[in-house]
């Protein structure tokens, strides 16, 4: 599976795996910078909204670290398994085109085709 469908499965599954939290991480991440880059703006431009800012990235960081700390306690989940749960079957189990699923024959591996019309 690519990173991207782990993330997807990630976030339909239950549980969290690892290239989801590190998604998350990097988004949360990115909304901390660009909250910082408005606090140097809003001090040297705009004074009043100073405290404003600095209460948002108080919360982005709360947020950053009470889903860290969550994940920390709960542990990962493998995203193979989540894959499983949520769509009925592993991917390792699902028939590629390059192998093709095994016929089903009605007659019994001990029993020939003439072996089984004299059972009748």
């Amino acid at each position: 599976m690519a990173w991207y469908e782990d993330i997807i499965v990630g976030a339909l599954g239950p549980g969290v795996n690892a290239p989801t939290i590190i998604a998350l991480n990097v988004v949360i991440g990115l909304a901390v910078l660009s909250l910082l880059s408005l606090l140097t703006h809003s001090i040297f431009y705009n004074p009043v909204l100073t405290p404003h800012v600095i209460v948002l990235l108080l919360l982005a960081f709360g947020l950053w670290a009470s889903i860290n700390w969550l994940v920390s306690n709960l542990g990962l989940t493998d995203a193979e398994e989540q894959h499983k749960q949520v769509f009925g079957q592993a991917a390792e189990e699902q028939p590629t085109a390059d192998e093709p699923e095994p016929a089903e024959d009605s007659v019994a591996d001990d029993q020939t085709p003439d072996d089984s019309k004299k059972d009748n």
